[in-house]
Order: C-alpha cells, then sequence, then structure tokens
C-alpha cells in the first residue's frame, strides 16, 4: 500500500502552507507599489526566498511523491545575473512503512531578464547541488550523499 502523506502530518503541512499564503497576500499589495522603486534587480542586492511545494522523484520505483520546503539565499553580480545558496528538504513519500527523504544543498547561477512593458522578471539558471538521500523503515535502512544538479525557471 502507498501513503504519501500520515494523516498526522497532513494538518501540520496545511498550516504552514496556510501560514505561507497569508504572509503572502499581506504583503502583495505593498509589495505591488515597493517593486517599482526598490533595487531588487541592480549589482550587490541581497533576497531570502522560502519555498513549499509539491516534489517528486523520476526514479521507476519512487513513491508518487509530497512535500517539499526550502529556503535560497541570491545576490546580483550585475542587473542580469545572480549566484546564490539553496537547500531544500524534500519528504519524497512513503512506500508501506517506509520513507524517503532527500536534502540537496546547491549552489546556482541565475540569468535575470527585465520585461519593463509587463514587470515580469523571468529567469533561467542552473544548480551544483549534492543530495543527502535517507530510507528509513524499510529492513534496508540507508543514507547516501551524492553530487547532481538542477535548473530552475521561472517569472
Amino acid at each position: 500500500m502507498i501513503r504519501p502523506l500520515r494523516a498526522a502530518s497532513l494538518p501540520v503541512v496545511c498550516a504552514a502552507l496556510a501560514v505561507v499564503a497569508a504572509m503572502s497576500l499581506a504583503g502583495a499589495a505593498r509589495a505591488a507599489d515597493d517593486v517599482a522603486s526598490a533595487p531588487f534587480w541592480v549589482k550587490d542586492a541581497t533576497w531570502v526566498s522560502f519555498r513549499a511545494g509539491y516534489v517528486r522523484s523520476t526514479a521507476s520505483s519512487a513513491p508518487p511523491g509530497n512535500v517539499a520546503l526550502g529556503m535560497s539565499y541570491t545576490r546580483m553580480l550585475s542587473s542580469h545575473f545572480s549566484i546564490g545558496g539553496t537547500v531544500d528538504y524534500d519528504f519524497l513519500g512513503k512506500v508501506g512503512p517506509a520513507s524517503i527523504t532527500e536534502i540537496p544543498v546547491g549552489v546556482e547561477y541565475i540569468w535575470h531578464v527585465k520585461w519593463s512593458s509587463a514587470g515580469l522578471h523571468p529567469y533561467a539558471g542552473m544548480a551544483f547541488a549534492a543530495y543527502y538521500q535517507k530510507v528509513t523503515r524499510s529492513g534496508d535502512d540507508r543514507t547516501t550523499f551524492q553530487p547532481g544538479g538542477f535548473l530552475r525557471a521561472g517569472l
């Protein structure tokens, strides 16, 4: 039997997502006014971002996916390029009593584009990462540490 999330964990995850959504909505009106005047995309600008969402492994024997949390630190090298560090906590899911957790830690290089007409700032980049993976309660519990990377893009 495959269970993506324990029932006891679901309220905690929902509460965390509700807090993130409330914080985003509370700051949205002020942020709209601030973005036009704030120097977010200039040399030496820095910021920290937090994220929550869905994660899934593409391995054929992997569970169906579950919850991920993460944070990044970004520093602009110029108005178009930034470097940063990122760490995530990915709960990939459960298969019976066994669970798989992954913690990627990476260094990323991102290219930013400023579309003045739409107020959007698309970005794309890549990261080199180290992946710590832990399998527990499987009868063959193990931890691994492997190199890897990922691509990042968004608006």
